[in-house]
């Protein structure tokens, strides 16, 4: 049997950005619903070498590492739209 490391992009159908709020380091955090998912505790990551992200909810580990407990990959338009709501709720 073959495995394949590729990841497949997972086909958004649907979302729905809430809870946006900006904390007291200045990272953004929100809850969004996902293809009818509901998902808690995401980021938006600011990043000058990949662009921007969203960091999808994590739990620390007792070996101090950091392990998500929620994986999707979303292509970049997905993304694009997502962060675009973000930021528009942000502004309001």
């Amino acid at each position: 049997m073959n495995k394949s490391n590729s990841k497949k992009t997972l086909e958004v159908s649907s979302f729905r950005v809430t809870g946006v709020r900006t904390l007291d380091s200045g990272s953004v955090s929100f809850d969004m619903k996902l293809n009818g998912i509901n998902i808690y505790g995401c980021f938006v990551v600011e990043s000058a070498e990949y662009g921007d992200f969203i960091s999808f909810p994590q739990r620390k580990g007792k070996d101090g590492k950091y392990y998500p407990i929620v994986r999707a990959k979303l292509d970049k338009e997905d993304t694009a739209a997502i962060l675009q709501e973000v930021e528009r709720i942000l502004n309001e």
